[in-house]
């Protein structure tokens, strides 16, 4: 089931409050942001999304090295990267694409910098957003224990054993 923006209006209106906050001399927003973030206990997770343009998404060097610090200074996280073919598929059984940066750091995720951070599809584990979402809640429900450590984490789930993997 996809979320419900309860006030579409609010939701635009909050966006573009936010963005003239801080702004380039053109007036055009000088802000980034995370697409999710949820926290228990102090355990922290992020989702950032994209979309695949030519089998690949992009990520903008200032946004990925920023996503890096926060990864590396929290060690009580975990930090997601999806993609998806259409963000109008958000049933249940739609198949989405994710990794993580702890696997792209383990170089069981491989990128290329030049120098926006892109990812090819294949380096991908493709999961079921129900599947994804249970998988999500168990990382959740492990972690928020403050004596587990994510960093370690080696058992991610997908479709089809991967070759990142």
């Amino acid at each position: 089931m996809a979320t419900e923006i309860r006030n579409p209006r609010k939701y635009v209106d909050s966006a573009n409050f936010t963005g003239a906050l801080m702004t380039y001399p053109n007036g055009s927003t000088a802000l980034t942001d995370i697409d999710g973030f949820q926290e228990r206990f102090g355990f922290c997770s992020f989702i950032e999304t994209k979309s695949f343009y030519n089998n690949e998404i992009r990520i903008p060097l200032g946004q990925y090295a920023a996503f890096l610090q926060l990864n590396n200074q929290l060690k009580r996280s975990i930090f997601y990267i999806v993609a998806t073919e259409d963000f109008r598929r958000g049933r249940p059984d739609d198949i989405i694409h994710y990794t993580t940066l702890d696997l792209i750091q383990k170089k069981k995720c491989l990128i290329n910098q030049c120098p926006d951070t892109y990812i090819d599809k294949s380096q991908f584990l493709p999961i079921t957003i129900k599947d994804f979402n249970k998988f999500c809640d168990g990382i959740t429900a492990r972690y928020a224990n403050p004596f587990l450590n994510i960093k370690n984490h080696t058992d991610y789930p997908g479709l089809e054993k991967s070759a990142v993997l």
